[in-house]
């Protein structure tokens, strides 16, 4: 399990902001907003008291479809996700250029 705040990530995320739902059964769908992303996962915050830690979770966000994930780690008011099957390259790049954060 990662813990809040490790760096222990296969790959670097990189900060975005988008709105997305997240889906427990078919009868448990809620918003969140992710917070960053990369090919192995997201952050997302808001409603995360609704999860528990190993429980499967499906997010869509943007145009993509459902993407199936694990929550890997629990804070205040944001947890860690970890998908099951990475995202392709070019999809994180796209994602980061239209929802990306720009530090000044």
């Amino acid at each position: 399990m990662i813990l809040e705040g490790s760096d222990h990530r296969q790959t670097a995320r990189g900060p975005v902001l988008l709105q997305a739902r997240c889906r427990k059964s078919s009868w448990s769908v809620f918003p969140v907003e992710v917070g960053n992303i990369s090919n192995g996962g997201c952050s997302i915050f808001g409603n995360t008291d609704k999860l528990g830690v190993d429980e499967m979770v499906q997010l869509t966000f943007a145009s993509l479809k459902g993407i199936v994930a694990d929550v890997r780690w629990l804070g205040s008011n944001q947890a860690g996700i970890e998908f099951r099957d990475p995202l392709e390259d070019h999809v994180v790049e796209e994602l980061r250029r239209t929802y990306g954060l720009v530090s000044r």
